[in-house]
């Protein structure tokens, strides 16, 4: 099985619950490697099925033929392991298909026994989430408003998703609603039913979530990307970041949505036509999502430019948080 996202639809949840039930999905008979793990997922044999690594993301000095010859020999060394299952939401995002099916081959899976499963979110939601992504991680300056054109793209579930149906095959394609309005829903137990693992006796730890930045933080972490300084080093205080949107009520920081009612009904619009033909061939119905709810029909409150009092109070937090590596020194 190769789950391949779609971005900010759980996939760190996902896989940090994979990775630590590796020992027991072993004893079903599914292995899922970690001799290739990177932060409990597959994302280099994502980044070099996609043609190398994207500037944002630090390499590793295997190649794709090394990292698939580790994978066998994990087989190897369980003989009673006799699926396979792999996890990057950077497939969807980056990868060839065709690259992925010839990696597979490899391995001795052949695309008719493979299922690509896929998780699609709202549009409208996955955009913001995304944004906040962006800024946060990956050293993204521009605003909100030209990030929905540059990924563009991304968010064409017909267009992804007719992709992978070319290579594979229509009935190995299997798209999942990630569900925001439906506080029950857990991803991890809707993908365990699809391994249909006989006596699934897998340990729940409580979600870890891959927590975003309130809107007045993202703004602060967007005047940081603007400085010419590698993507790495952008991100020297996103850790923290994130730990302080948790308090900031205290600093008086602001957490507007990103979305007006046009940039909403301006996606909608954009994506309708596609939506409905995935829906109608992979669900068999007219709507792949819900009606949206009044509180996605609400205006946001626009924000002034970030006040030089909230920068100055958050680079002092910034400061003050740092470890004291003084004691010790002559």
């Amino acid at each position: 099985m190769l789950h391949i996202g779609a971005p900010k639809t759980g996939s760190t949840g996902l896989q940090c619950f994979l990775g630590d039930n590796r020992a027991r999905l072993a004893a079903a008979g599914l292995l899922y490697p970690g001799s290739i793990e990177r932060g409990h997922a597959h994302h280099d044999l994502a980044f070099l099925t996609a043609g190398g690594y994207p500037e944002w993301a630090s390499s590793q000095p295997a190649s794709l033929g090394e990292l698939l010859a580790a994978i066998q020999t994990e087989f190897q060394a369980q003989p009673a392991l006799r699926k396979l299952l792999l996890s990057s939401e950077n497939f969807y995002w980056l990868s060839d298909p065709e690259a992925v099916r010839r990696m597979l081959d490899t391995l001795g899976h052949r695309p008719e026994q493979i299922a690509v499963v896929v998780y699609i979110r709202r549009q409208e939601d996955a955009i913001e989430s995304w944004y906040n992504q962006l800024v946060k991680a990956l050293g993204y300056s521009a605003d909100f408003s030209q990030s929905i054109a540059d990924y563009d793209s991304l968010w064409d579930y017909h267009a992804r998703l007719s992709g992978w149906t070319a290579v594979f095959g229509e009935d190995r394609i299997v798209p999942r609603i990630y569900p925001d309005d439906d506080d029950d829903f857990d991803i991890r137990r809707d993908f365990v039913a699809l391994l249909e693992l006989a006596d699934p006796d897998l340990h729940y730890a409580p979600d870890r979530p891959n927590r975003r930045l309130v809107r007045d933080l993202l703004e602060f972490q967007r005047i940081i990307n603007r400085l010419p300084l590698p993507t790495m080093a952008k991100r020297r205080h996103h850790k923290r970041l994130i730990h302080l949107s948790a308090h900031a009520e205290e600093l008086g920081l602001e957490d507007a949505p990103l979305h007006t009612p046009a940039t909403r009904q301006a996606i909608r619009s954009r994506y309708a036509e596609g939506n409905r033909i995935v829906a109608r061939s992979h669900f068999d119905r007219d709507a792949m999502f819900p009606p949206a709810t009044a509180a996605r029909t609400a205006a946001s409150a626009e924000l002034p430019p970030l006040a030089a009092e909230k920068q100055t109070a958050i680079l002092a937090w910034l400061q003050s948080s740092q470890p004291d590596n003084s004691e010790g020194r002559p």
